[in-house]
């Protein structure tokens, strides 16, 4: 009699842009080699003295550090990160976001932490939460889902890709251990607050004027069509139409 075996695909390989909370480690850090895990409940659930946070292989993680994957929502952001470092193996907390706002800093608004944090939590937008769920839902039967988390800080010598070593929307410079936001694609750099105080009003970088990503996925869509429909020269719009629509 013939006999088959059937092997397991590997996992694709994703790189996502992230957040560093505002509590907890200070970057720069480096995190790597660890199993990424989801957790249940998915949102995670308040901290105690006697209960460490439940996986779906929390007992599989072969002395291995783990990373630890929840949602936002149901709790704060520090419980739901104090909940996490009662799990022995975690080294770090990641946090996909639940609604289009991005970026988006995590605060910890009623002082939970109170330095009581050894962990880093890092949140990704909403889209790259729930590639990273799906990932891990349909990988069960994996021993592992490697994951590596580096992070780092702004130092007097950051500059924009420009050249410049300020922020263009308030025109100072950057100092060391000031929080600063690089935008995806373009990597503009620019203060915290000066890119979320523009970023409420537009949807593109305030120095390159370049689009960003959103979280709707119909336009995204309806965006990359038109986008490919201009560049093939049928779009029957002049330059300064296609300006107005897209910046």
């Amino acid at each position: 009699p013939s006999s088959s075996t059937t092997g397991l695909k590997r996992p694709p390989s994703l790189v996502f842009d992230a957040m560093v909370a505002e509590f907890g480690p200070v970057p720069p850090y480096s995190i790597t080699g660890c199993n990424l895990l989801l957790a249940k409940p998915i949102t995670g659930s308040k901290p105690s003295s006697s209960s460490s946070p439940n996986t779906n292989k929390e007992n599989k993680t072969g002395g291995k550090g783990t990373i630890l994957y929840m949602e936002r929502g149901g709790i704060t952001f520090a419980s739901k990160a104090l909940y996490a470092q009662q799990h022995p193996n975690v080294k770090a907390l990641i946090i996909g976001n639940n609604v289009p706002v991005w970026p988006y800093i995590m605060r910890d608004s009623k002082n939970e932490c109170q330095n009581k944090l050894t962990i880093p939590v890092i949140m990704i937008k909403r889209s790259d939460g729930r590639s990273l769920r799906s990932l891990l839902e349909q990988h069960t039967n994996v021993s592992t889902l490697s994951c590596s988390i580096t992070a780092q800080k702004c130092s007097s010598s950051s500059k924009n890709n420009d050249g410049g070593g300020s922020c263009v929307v308030c025109t100072d410079t950057f100092d060391v251990g000031d929080t600063v936001i690089r935008l995806p694609f373009c990597a503009h750099v620019f203060h915290e607050n000066c890119a979320l105080l523009w970023l409420k009003k537009h949807n593109t970088c305030p120095y390159c004027r370049r689009e960003l990503p959103t979280d709707d996925e119909e336009y995204e869509r309806e965006r990359r069509r038109l986008s490919r429909t201009h560049a093939g020269g049928d779009d029957g719009l002049g330059s300064n139409q296609w300006e107005s629509l897209f910046g």
